[in-house]
């Protein structure tokens, strides 16, 4: 039976955003302004560069404690986007904070790209079109919440603790380094966390 891959959910989600920048889903990279609908302040100029490094300065308590923000947003919100509710902290961006939403927000701005383009069917199966199934990743599924935003930050599910965490991240990791080495860029695959991230 399948089991659930919490955080490491955050890696298939980032691979994620990776697949729709290469596939034109995302034309400006990650230069993308996070223009969210539920967002008409500062936090609509973030880029994705600043979501995915999570310095994005936003107000999230990520404690896993009854009535904090982590929980709530999992098990009591209707979206894990929480709609817009966590404000900027002050002088905040920049700094690092590890952030399950900041991975949701991520999840809910690519649905809402879909949603532009008249494609939100195709949101819900672009994970298992493009990412699960090239890889024979038969198992994987990445759940949504009621609103239909995937939950990138947790539940990621796959056969087997041991195959989650051991091969299923594998198959991740080698799909990725084959990329580079398919374009002679064999070095550029070991540096790309560090220069890019």
């Amino acid at each position: 039976s399948r089991l659930l891959g919490w955080s490491m959910t955050k890696s298939w989600l980032h691979t994620l955003v990776g697949i729709a920048i290469k596939n034109e889903f995302l034309p400006q990279g990650l230069d993308t302004k996070m223009e969210l609908p539920e967002w008409s302040d500062e936090r609509s100029e973030m880029t994705l560069r600043q979501m995915l490094r999570m310095s994005d300065g936003l107000n999230f308590d990520e404690y896993y404690v009854p009535g904090a923000d982590a929980p709530n947003m999992l098990f009591v919100e209707p979206t894990v986007s929480m709609n817009g509710k966590i404000e900027s902290r002050k002088n905040g961006k920049g700094c690092f904070q590890y952030s399950s939403h900041t991975t949701n927000l991520i999840s809910r701005y690519l649905k809402y790209v879909f949603e532009k383009k008249g494609r939100e069917l195709d949101y819900l199966t672009f994970p298992t079109e493009y990412f699960f199934k090239p890889l024979g990743m038969d198992s994987a599924v990445l759940e949504t919440d009621p609103a239909g935003v995937f939950i990138g930050s947790s539940f990621g599910w796959a056969t087997g603790c041991f195959q989650y965490s051991s091969h299923t991240t594998n198959l991740i990791s080698r799909y990725l380094k084959y990329v580079f080495e398919k374009k002679g860029r064999e070095l550029d695959y070991l540096t790309f966390p560090t220069e890019y991230f």
